[in-house]
C-alpha cells in the first residue's frame, strides 16, 4: 500500500463489502469498481463485466472427523451439522445454489456479518 501511495498520489483507495446499492454508488461515481459474484449480475446488469476468476466452495472438517473421509458427500453435508452465513438485506449465494439443487441442510448455527463503511 505504501508503494501504491507512492506512486498514485492524490488516489483513495475505499474497500468494503459490495451492498445492494452498489448499482447506485458506481451511477454517482462514489465507487469506481465492483468485485462480487457473477450470480449477482441478472439480465438489468447494466455495466461492463469480466471474469476475474473462479471459486470453488470450501467444507472445512477436523482431518479426524469421524464421518467425513477424504471429501464431503452430499449426504453427509445434509446430516452433519451446518453453519448459514446470513448476509444483511441480501441473500447469501451460497443458500440460494443450495436450494436451487435440492441440498437440505442440518442448520445449526446462523451468522452474519456487518462491515463499516
Amino acid at each position: 500500500m505504501a508503494h501504491l501511495h507512492r506512486r498514485a498520489l492524490g488516489i483513495r483507495i475505499n474497500i468494503t463489502s459490495v451492498s445492494a446499492h452498489y448499482a447506485d454508488h458506481l451511477r454517482r461515481a462514489e465507487a469506481t469498481l465492483a468485485v462480487m459474484p457473477q450470480e449477482v449480475m441478472d439480465s438489468t446488469f447494466e455495466f461492463s463485466a469480466m471474469p476475474l476468476f473462479e471459486d470453488s466452495y470450501v467444507a472445512p472438517a477436523r482431518a479426524e472427523h469421524p464421518e467425513v473421509g477424504e471429501r464431503l458427500t452430499r449426504q453427509q453435508m445434509s446430516e452433519l451439522p451446518y453453519v448459514m452465513f446470513d448476509p444483511p438485506g441480501q441473500v447469501s449465494i451460497v443458500e440460494k445454489q443450495m436450494d436451487d439443487h435440492g441440498m437440505k441442510r442440518n442448520t445449526e448455527v446462523s451468522t452474519t456479518m456487518h462491515f463499516r463503511a
